[in-house]
């Protein structure tokens, strides 16, 4: 009985050496298990590398050229060399707009055959012959300008701002008896370009007839100097005429300028 009891006891250990064994195994086979569990759940969750992006190699800019700042050409000009009328068309059968002045400028705004067409100072558009001027700058700009209607003949426009200057009164002794002499100097302006000629009167009677564009005239008479005398200036063409206002004079003083008493 006794060896039958002794042989049974290494069996039994030997089996559970085999138990432990064994579960020993299945223990760490389960750790390994779950660190590779859990090694792939970290690699899971854990965002893929992104690669560095290579940015683009820059471009060099072309450099842009510097253009200097290049000045606005000024209009033509039109310099007069001699005292010139400035007409409203190519003419004297327009009406006269202005009178330029010897070495004066105006600006070219137009040309047509023998004519230009310029804006002057006071800002009067009208026609210059080409006499007595020298254009200045580029024309390659200027507009051809076509002449407007020529107007219907008329009466010429009346004369304005008469008026006396540089008047000599005195006594003439050299007669007897005494004579008292009236030397009047009158001047007026002239608007029209279609006269005749000018008449000037003087207390109502003709004392003088010129020719167009004299604006200019001495009367000399014997008289007492104490007397007024009115005048007036009279532009006339064959359509009619045109008077301008009256002004009286005196040697004793006068209504506009001038007079005086040497004695």
């Amino acid at each position: 009985m006794a060896t039958s009891v002794s042989s049974k006891v290494p069996e039994r250990e030997f089996r559970d050496g085999n138990l432990k064994r064994t579960k020993y195994a299945l223990e760490l086979s389960l750790v390994l298990l779950l660190v590779i569990s859990c090694g792939m759940l970290s690699n899971s969750t854990q965002p893929a590398p992104t690669g560095t992006a290579t940015p683009p190699p820059s471009e060099t800019p072309t450099p842009v050229p510097t253009i200097a700042p290049t000045s606005t050409p000024a209009p033509p000009r039109l310099l007069t060399s001699v005292a010139v009328s400035c007409f409203r068309g190519p003419g004297e059968a327009y009406a006269r707009v202005a009178d330029l002045e010897a070495g004066e400028e105006s600006e070219i705004v137009g040309q047509s055959e023998g004519y230009w067409i310029v804006r002057t100072a006071t800002e009067a558009v009208c026609w210059v012959p080409n006499q007595g001027v020298i254009p200045q700058g580029d024309f390659a700009a200027i507009p051809d300008v076509e002449p407007p209607p020529i107007p219907t003949p008329a009466a010429p426009v009346s004369p304005t701002n008469l008026e006396s200057f540089n008047n000599a009164c005195y006594t003439d002794k050299s007669y007897t008896p005494n004579k008292r002499i009236n030397r009047f100097h009158l001047y007026w302006q002239d608007l029209s370009n279609n006269e005749d000629g000018f008449r000037v009167y003087r207390d109502g009677n003709l004392v003088a007839e010129l020719p167009p564009d004299r604006t200019e005239v001495i009367d000399e008479i014997v008289a007492p100097n104490d007397l007024v005398h009115v005048y007036y200036v009279v532009a006339y063409n064959a359509i009619g005429e045109a008077k301008s206002e009256a002004i009286g004079l005196t040697c004793q003083g006068s209504e506009s300028s001038g007079g005086g008493y040497n004695p």
